[in-house]
């Protein structure tokens, strides 16, 4: 990653591992929203935690709800398999989708604490959770490496101080909304001694194509940021009526790099136009980690190599952590 230019092209799967929610995770969960559910508790944390219904209802916003209502009912009877697909299918009602975005993203990377310190849970505020500065981690599945600390040990490699961080070569494009990425490699570079006084412009470039959720303290959560940053979220339509810099900024960047990786990314057709697939795609190496035939046949389609798709199964799942740990970001794209 510094004699190659390197990209790694992230899509919400790669965030998954860390308990964030995925496009159709999204759908899923504003689909199946209960109104009549109502929270018993008086606290803010759990209201902010419980439903959007609760928490639309707790900052008293009336017009949203008659807009989720309408939403929540129609997802009921849609076929799109992902709030993006949705929003691109249904533009009237991208405001409020965008809104149930920023809010169930935020939500992934908060939970609910004592902050009385003495087991009181009658006194609950809210606390970020940092899943991704854990160098393994751990789920249903078992127990693996963070795929972000691999790629982190990857990068430092060949690296003796700060100074040979200056010509490092990698770039990350993300679909994700949120900065998962950043913090890890702040986080985990300057975690060693020998690179503690890195600097951010040594770090790795990170793109968010679709924007990013604002950095965020529990003290400073509320109402307002939710629908500050839903307005800083796009989606495919908002980049294929606009691309912006971001988009054309990726593009490029995927069209000169001499490795590319696609990882967490499912290869979604008007996700891989956006990025002139055509330009790069024969050097790509895509993950399909449990073996989707769709996603496989939208790799194929978009111009990757059946020799470059990793492949796992149903059956034996390739987890990213993984597929990482097993050396995925050392293979050359075959001819």
């Amino acid at each position: 990653m510094f004699t190659n230019d390197t990209v790694v092209l992230v899509g919400a799967g790669a965030s998954a591992e860390f308990g964030l929610p995925t496009g159709d995770g999204i759908y899923t969960a504003a689909a199946s929203e209960d109104e009549s559910f109502y929270c018993e508790s008086d606290q803010k944390a759990d209201f902010f935690l419980s439903t959007f219904w609760e928490f639309l209802r707790f900052h008293n916003w009336f017009d949203e709800q008659d807009q989720f209502r309408a939403l929540n009912r129609h997802l009921q009877e849609d076929a799109a398999y992902s709030i993006d697909l949705y929003a691109f299918r249904n533009p009237s009602r991208a405001s409020i989708a965008k809104l149930f975005t920023a809010w169930m993203l935020t939500k992934s990377v908060f939970e609910a604490v004592d902050i009385t310190g003495f087991g009181d849970d009658r006194y609950r505020g809210l606390k970020r959770r940092y899943t991704w500065r854990k160098p393994n981690i751990s789920d249903r599945d078992g127990n693996r490496k963070n795929w972000l600390a691999c790629l982190c040990n990857n990068f430092l490699e060949g690296a003796s101080g700060i100074d040979d961080l200056a010509q490092n070569r990698l770039s990350i494009v993300t679909f994700n909304y949120d900065r998962v990425i950043e913090e890890s490699f702040e986080y985990f570079v300057r975690n060693s001694e020998l690179f503690s006084e890195t600097p951010v412009e040594y770090l790795p470039e990170v793109i968010h194509v679709h924007g990013a959720v604002a950095p965020i303290e529990e003290k400073n959560l509320n109402g307002a940021y939710i629908k500050e940053q839903a307005q800083t979220l796009k989606f495919i339509s908002d980049s294929q009526q606009d691309p912006g810099t971001e988009v054309l900024k990726a593009a490029d960047r995927l069209a000169n790099a001499n490795r590319i990786y696609l990882v967490g990314f499912a290869c979604e057709p008007l996700n891989m136009s956006l990025l002139k697939s055509g330009q790069w795609a024969p050097r790509a190496i895509g993950l399909n980690y449990d073996g989707d035939t769709g996603i496989t046949n939208n790799m194929r389609i978009s111009g990757l190599k059946e020799a470059n798709i990793v492949m796992g199964s149903n059956s034996e799942k390739l987890p990213l952590g993984l597929a990482a740990s097993r050396g995925l970001f050392k293979q050359k794209p075959k001819p």
